[in-house]
């Protein structure tokens, strides 16, 4: 029978905190996704960057794909740029295909709005893999992947996209080495990175009554809130299939609206109620997502005359409900 978090005992509670490390994606996500210091310390050192300013961090952020895959990252963070940065880790190399990456990465993509079909207003991307193996097999810390120009003398092209792979196997002593250390580290005492340690010390010493009262409290998660969120969100035994549930049951949910509303437009003989339709589901999706009215409609596999109708009605139902 599966427990709770809340049905551990105190020591069997206590036993696991000692041991998890960051290489655990539950405690990672859970400890950078409540922590913009925590997350832009990480991304700091892995992009060699140390004017890198996060304004926002959304831990398991699920990018919904209306005619295939929705993909649900580990970390998804935006800088004061809009980069976006999608943290994910894998200790199985099964889990960090190259293909897997790519795929990513243009979701990254196709959840950000065109400002006016203006292409260049797209953000930059970077998919970060930190691995427990060498994936790529070349004996490398990092790996970096930018699209380049073939020729007698390649030159970058810079579409603004990048793939990086870190093999946390290799313990260098570098910046990236020491973060590696610091993600297989089970005792934030002997990490190398202090910020990251701090967010580290907050969930792993919620339960020593003595410890937790020498971290600093100022803007940070008190022991209350860190336990409700391990209870309600990161339990081992339930999260996996909790999120697999909503990915599937808004995919379904998602293709069974569009089929009642092409329905009911043939049903009525009217183009217009099957645009009614569309549009009812793309407002509630919206609202569900955080997504565009830009972003949704252009997963849509529909024609551009349709979509333009499609935007129309959205804009037109957003202006009525606006306040005079």
């Amino acid at each position: 029978m599966n427990k709770r978090w809340n049905d551990y005992t105190l020591e069997e509670k206590r036993a696991y905190m000692a041991r998890v490390t960051l290489m655990d994606d539950r405690f990672m996500t859970a400890v950078l996704g409540n922590s913009k210091n925590g997350t832009q310390a990480v991304i700091r050192v892995l992009m060699g960057m140390d004017d890198i300013r996060v304004e926002s961090v959304t831990p398991q952020s699920t990018l919904a794909n209306l005619s295939g895959h929705s993909v649900r990252l580990d970390i998804l963070a935006v800088d004061a740029l809009g980069t976006r940065f999608d943290i994910e880790v894998q200790r199985d190399a099964r889990g960090a295909s190259l293909r897997r990456a790519r795929y990513y990465s243009s979701m990254l993509d196709a959840s950000q709005p065109i400002q006016n079909q203006d292409y260049d207003t797209l953000h930059d991307t970077r998919v970060i893999f930190l691995t427990q193996e060498d994936v790529l097999g070349l004996n490398q810390q990092c790996y970096r992947i930018v699209r380049m120009i073939s020729g007698d003398q390649p030159v970058p092209f810079a579409d603004g996209e990048q793939i990086i792979y870190v093999n946390m196997s290799m313990q260098s002593d570098t910046p990236i080495g020491h973060l590696a250390h610091d993600f297989q580290c089970s005792d934030p005492e002997k990490m190398y990175h202090s910020e990251l340690a701090l967010c580290v010390k907050r969930f792993k010493w919620i339960y020593e009554e003595d410890k937790m009262d020498t971290i600093e409290k100022e803007g940070t998660l008190s022991r209350q809130e860190i336990h409700d969120f391990w209870e309600n969100h990161w339990c081992a035994e339930f999260r996996d299939a909790y999120h697999e549930g909503m990915e599937k049951g808004m995919e379904k949910g998602m293709e069974k609206g569009m089929e009642k509303g092409m329905e009911k437009g043939r049903e009525e003989g009217r183009e217009e109620g099957r645009e009614e339709g569309m549009v009812k589901i793309l407002t509630q999706f919206m609202a569900q997502t955080h997504q565009s009215a830009e972003a949704i409609t252009a997963q849509l596999d529909i024609s551009p005359e349709e979509r333009g109708r499609l935007m129309d009605l959205l804009n037109a139902l957003s202006s009525s409900a606006s306040p005079e």
